[in-house]
């Protein structure tokens, strides 16, 4: 699909580059902040290609209903979720620009592409990497339960990763299909991923936020065994070998090489009755997702992380203060891993290579969000 013509437009404050990728309704380009250069990523969509039920092509009203919660279709679902929730772990929208015949959405852009694409040039991983991305999932995943929000399309394809490092952030992203689901509220809309889909939704039941569990567990089986837990010639195979089958099954190397809290993680999510399968709070409390006590500082890290861009999320209209709140959230996640590396802790407490890479993640993230903080304030003037 041809979106825009050249790299080099203006939009807004951003300059676009290269195209990054493609689908049905939309280009996204790699673009800059033209003041504080921060690299972010603008999805370019076509109003006219569009299905019917958005709003007139002409109408300049897209955003600003997005803005009031508008569901009326899955652009401003997008817009109108990824508005409300900041979390390290989401994909975070910073600004809607509309035109006359386009939309542009400015997300933070993941240098490091997505996870399908990682587990492609790695193949099966480590279960110590596979628990890295499954707790940062369970994190994203946890903020969506409690806003109670179901995803309905988790995929390799559909979690980006922040570097090209070895253990980098995981994001949720694309929320065109997700939406919000009152207790005790059942979904009936056919929609994912074939290979992730869970069985309640290819039998057209009702079902609930536990569908996200079912992916959520394809995803671990496959970055542990190297392939997806079911496949077949053709999508109607596909779906007959999910339905018919019984407990779940693991190549014999698998079986020798995995700990019995992984293979049990996958058996749980992986459960055709959504019933049996694990509560969301059984998920982010099982063993297999615990936090070795080393992890204690950078867990404290994350939760000052979380509250600083609930502070700057509050500060609307107040750059200066947004850049601020960075800052200071920058110097504290510095400060944590000084003392960790400086003091004679003891060696529960250490922090590893591994927690270092991630709070350092944090922090070029924070420094980057600050950044484009002050450029904005700077255009407000």
């Amino acid at each position: 699909m041809e979106l825009g013509g050249e790299a080099g437009r203006v939009i807004g404050n951003y300059i676009l580059g290269g195209r990054a990728g493609s689908g049905s309704f939309a280009v996204v380009w790699r673009a800059r902040h033209r003041q504080s250069g921060l690299e972010v990523a603008v999805k370019e969509i076509d109003k006219n290609h569009l299905p019917v039920n958005n709003p007139k092509p002409n109408s300049k009203n897209t955003v600003k209903m997005a803005a009031a919660g508008d569901p009326s279709n899955n652009l401003l679902k997008e817009i109108s979720i990824l508005s409300d929730i900041r979390h390290p772990n989401i994909i975070r929208l910073f600004e809607a620009i509309e035109t006359e015949d386009r939309i542009y959405l400015v997300l933070e852009y993941c240098d490091g592409g997505d996870l399908a694409a990682y587990l492609h040039r790695r193949g099966k991983l480590s279960q110590d990497v596979a628990r890295h991305f499954m707790r940062q999932l369970a994190s994203g995943l946890q903020v969506l339960n409690e806003n109670r929000l179901i995803h309905r399309d988790l995929k390799p394809q559909n979690l980006l990763l922040s570097t090209n490092e070895a253990t980098p952030l995981l994001k949720i992203g694309d929320f065109g299909f997700a939406r919000y689901l009152k207790p005790r509220d059942l979904a009936d809309t056919l929609c994912g991923s074939p290979l992730y889909m869970a069985p309640e939704i290819i039998q057209n039941k009702k079902y609930d936020s536990k569908a996200d569990l079912w992916s959520a567990g394809a995803i671990l089986f496959q970055m542990v065994t190297g392939r997806p837990p079911f496949d077949g010639n053709s999508q109607l195979q596909l779906f007959q070998n999910i339905l018919t089958s019984g407990e779940l099954r693991f190549p014999q190397d698998a079986l020798d090489e995995l700990h019995p809290d992984c293979i049990d993680l996958c058996r749980s999510l992986l459960r055709q009755n959504p019933v049996e399968r694990l509560t969301f709070e059984e998920f982010f409390n099982h063993k297999f997702l615990e936090e070795p006590s080393s992890f204690i500082l950078f867990a404290t890290s994350n939760q000052v992380l979380v509250q600083r861009v609930s502070q700057v999320d509050e500060l609307i209209g107040n750059m200066a203060s947004a850049a601020a709140a960075y800052s200071k959230a920058k110097l504290l996640l510095s400060f944590i891993v000084q003392e960790a590396t400086s003091l004679p802790l003891k060696p529960q407490f250490s922090l590893t290579s591994s927690d270092r890479e991630r709070i350092e993640g944090y922090m070029s993230n924070f420094e980057s969000r600050q950044r484009h903080a002050q450029a904005l304030q700077l255009t407000s003037m």
